[in-house]
């Protein structure tokens, strides 16, 4: 037991990224790497880790804009899981949606599931329908199905939630080419009406600004936020890989100029090869971009990316481990040479887990080591007990997961 005391909260009801999306993208692909690492040698039957039962239980389906649609709802309640609204936000949002669409995409893909493609399907016509005239997204509706038009993080702008909706959309964009063409050239209009504002960041390039002592880019979202510009590549990489647009080439380059700028690169210190996230920060929580660097290195044969996001794995991550995680850190000085002046382990929460398993995911994929998917499962073994509370976060019954540590 750590010297402050622990305990696990039974909070189902917090926002789906913290207990749906998470695992179910995170179990799905690591059970794809586990099957294609083992399938040599006959198994015993084990009852399956990915179990959308949850995740569906929240899916409701809906008519908005004349079209058929369906969302998730962002919270339920502990005992009973029943949905309830969000005080001052609303019912459901574009932030989870997109990432509920590309989890029934992937089950599609991965199983043949055709109910997942439905809801996907169904997922995806709600954040169309929440794309507003400027090309970005509200977030939020109430329960009445109004958008939430007055709240800050609901308003259509160069957000965490426009960048999500872009990522679900390119994903689906780049499943359906083959599948449906018209339904896919339709989605690439939207994507667009997405870019042109992520041009419009990128014409602050090479401006700079300091924060904590560090040199910064700012020409990425909210100036330097370089989690927000990970998630963008998330989407761009796979946009690009199936439409080819070169238009996306410049756009692509400057996200990850401005990521790379912010690597820490001192031998000396515990964090060498973190990527800070934003100003003079690291945090857990969306931080996603070594397997942004990796995957963008991949698609445009780029092999200093893929090696600057391999640092932040091979380097950063198995100091994560023998942590059982770390949530926040604070620094002052530069890249080379740094101070830390805040760690914050708790609290503790899935949706810190995620990027995480997936860098290590991304970089066995680029390499081929066994050491890095195995990286991969002990760090989801966060959910399975290799936390601070000892505790068993996940159950592959009912497919919910507890929201966290305190």
């Amino acid at each position: 037991m750590p010297e402050k005391m622990m305990y696990f909260r039974p909070m189902l009801s917090r926002r789906l990224h913290r207990q749906c999306h998470f695992w179910y993208r995170i179990i799905l692909i690591l059970a794809v790497v586990w099957v294609g690492g083992c399938s040599g040698s006959p198994q015993k039957t084990q009852p399956p880790l990915v179990n959308l039962a949850h995740l569906d239980s929240l899916y409701q389906e809906v008519v908005l804009d004349s079209l058929p649609a369906a969302f998730v709802h962002i919270y339920c309640e502990y005992p009973n899981y029943q949905p309830v609204e969000a005080p001052g936000e609303g019912i459901a949002c574009v932030d989870d949606v997109a990432r509920a669409a590309i989890v029934y995409l992937r089950h599609h893909r991965y199983t043949g599931n055709e109910n997942s493609l439905i809801k996907a399907r169904k997922l995806l016509q709600f954040v169309l329908d929440m794309q507003a005239a400027n090309g970005l997204f509200y977030n939020f509706i109430y329960a009445d199905y109004s958008i939430n038009k007055t709240r800050e993080n609901s308003q259509p702008k160069a957000d965490w939630w426009s960048w999500r909706a872009l990522w679900a959309l390119a994903e689906a964009y780049a499943f359906y080419v083959p599948r449906d063409k018209p339904y896919a050239q339709f989605l690439q209009g939207r994507i667009r009406r997405v870019l042109f504002h992520i041009d419009s960041l990128l014409t602050r390039y090479p401006a700079t600004m300091e924060a904590g002592g560090f040199t910064l880019p700012s020409w990425l979202p909210v100036q330097n936020a370089a989690d927000q510009a990970s998630i963008i590549l998330l989407g761009l990489v796979p946009y690009y890989e199936t439409s080819r647009d070169s238009a996306v080439i410049p756009m692509i380059g400057l996200l990850t100029a401005g990521i790379l700028q912010m690597q820490i690169k001192d031998s000396n210190s515990v964090v060498n090869g973190a990527f800070l996230s934003y100003r003079n920060y690291w945090h857990a929580w969306g931080n996603s971009q070594a397997q942004a660097l990796i995957l963008a290195g991949a698609a445009l044969t780029k092999t200093e990316w893929i090696r600057r996001g391999m640092d932040e794995v091979r380097l950063f991550y198995p100091y994560l481990l023998r942590e059982k995680l770390v949530h926040f850190i604070q620094f002052r000085g530069s890249t080379s040479k740094i101070e830390q002046m805040e760690l914050t382990k708790y609290e503790q929460i899935a949706y810190d887990i995620r990027p995480l398993v997936m860098g290590a995911l991304e970089a066995h994929r680029a390499t081929g080591e066994e050491r890095y998917a195995r990286l991969a499962g002990e760090l989801a073994g966060w959910l399975f007990g290799n936390n601070p509370a000892g505790a068993v976060m996940y159950d592959p019954v009912s497919g919910r997961c507890y929201d966290g540590l305190l």
